[in-house]
């Protein structure tokens, strides 16, 4: 296990020993021929370097892909309902292609499209994006309000505690209808929204962890998982100290801008270092 930030939120990093499980190749390449892609994303995903960014609703993939990966303003848009590529630059010459999943399950040409790209590309790993229960959506079925005191700012903890328990609902019904699980060597669980998120890091590492009930239900649906890591990531609406939630700047919120790059980097450092890792 390697620490990840000094002095701030820290990464969590695990190796697992699996064995290798063989992929239909000659399956592959011919689903090829029935997917053009344009040169830059043809030349990416021949070389592997492919980022899938999955996860429930609200968790903001889609901010991470144009503000992390493509340095862009983030789009004029509710929440993602097709899925969508985009050649993204990850520092220096390290390119990928982002496909950025929608979170909804009721999206689902969105998802099967995503499906469809896994078994056609050579895929090593998956990116899945969680926000530790602040998750930005409306839901017909959550029974909480997202504040328990809205005039002071004080998210409740019931809702949270019942999107942390969605999101994992959501992984495994995403994982368990994925084809080709065998082809995932790696899996980054990046936990947005840092300034929202950073007081309860440390039980951040423990809910998430290779070794929680979520890590366990991760590792029971792929089999031959090498790398599991947690890792911290900076993306939302707005930049600058205190990220509104909801409509309102909850007083825990608001880290020091000034980390924003480096836990950013550290994001996309393992993101890259899996890849290199594991050229499929």
């Amino acid at each position: 296990m390697a620490d990840g930030l000094d002095g701030m939120a820290g990464a969590d990093h695990h190796l697992i020993g699996r064995r290798e499980a063989p992929v239909d190749r000659a399956v592959e390449i011919l689903l090829g021929r029935l997917f053009p892609r344009d040169a830059e994303e043809r030349r990416l995903t021949d070389q592997g370097r492919i980022g899938f960014l999955i996860g429930n609703t609200g968790t903001g993939k889609s901010s991470i892909a144009d503000q992390v990966f493509s340095h862009e303003q983030e789009r004029e848009t509710e929440h993602t309902i097709d899925m969508r590529s985009l050649p993204a630059r990850m520092g220096g010459n390290r390119s990928i292609v982002v496909y950025d999943v929608p979170g909804n399950l009721s999206h689902a040409s969105g998802h099967q499209k995503a499906w469809d790209a896994i078994f056609q590309h050579k895929v090593s790993g998956l990116i899945n994006v969680v926000s530790y229960g602040f998750n930005e959506t409306a839901s017909r079925n959550c029974p909480y309000a997202p504040y328990s005191d809205e005039a002071k700012g004080i998210v409740d903890a019931s809702y949270l505690e019942w999107f942390r328990a969605d999101d994992e609902d959501f992984l495994r019904t995403w994982l368990d209808s994925m084809p080709s699980p065998e082809k995932i060597k790696w899996l980054v669980i990046a936990v947005n929204k840092h300034d929202l998120v950073y007081p309860f890091w440390e039980r951040i590492k423990i809910h998430y962890g290779a070794d929680s009930r979520y890590g366990q239900a991760v590792q029971n649906r792929l089999p031959n998982l090498e790398e599991y890591h947690v890792v911290p990531v900076w993306a939302g609406r707005r930049d600058g100290a205190g990220q509104s939630f909801k409509g309102h700047i909850p007083p825990h919120s608001g880290t020091v801008p000034d980390q924003k790059e480096a836990i950013n980097n550290t994001f996309l450092d393992t993101v890259d270092a899996c890849l290199n890792r594991w050229r499929a």
